[in-house]
């Protein structure tokens, strides 16, 4: 499953919740392709077909944490500046 967590921003917004989106790993191996930029995030999964987009609210102690589970690790982490 994908998840976005957002309930640590409870302290800076009020519509701070988790979405979830169901996920199917092909051989064992998901691409994920994470878009943030200056209020919003947005996880595309599955080349598109799954999707999670929210907004987010930028500002001292905010962080990005990425987690997987059952075994599951990253293949490649790449961190690119859009311009």
């Amino acid at each position: 499953r994908l998840t976005v967590d957002r309930t640590a921003a409870a302290a800076f917004e009020t519509d701070a919740r988790i979405h979830v989106a169901p996920l199917h790993a092909s051989g064992g191996v998901v691409d994920l392709v994470i878009v943030i930029d200056t209020c919003s995030i947005e996880v595309f999964a599955e080349s598109g077909v799954r999707s999670i987009t929210d907004l987010v609210v930028l500002g001292d102690g905010c962080r990005l944490e990425t987690v997987t589970e059952g075994g599951a690790a990253f293949e490649q982490f790449v961190v690119a500046e859009a311009g």
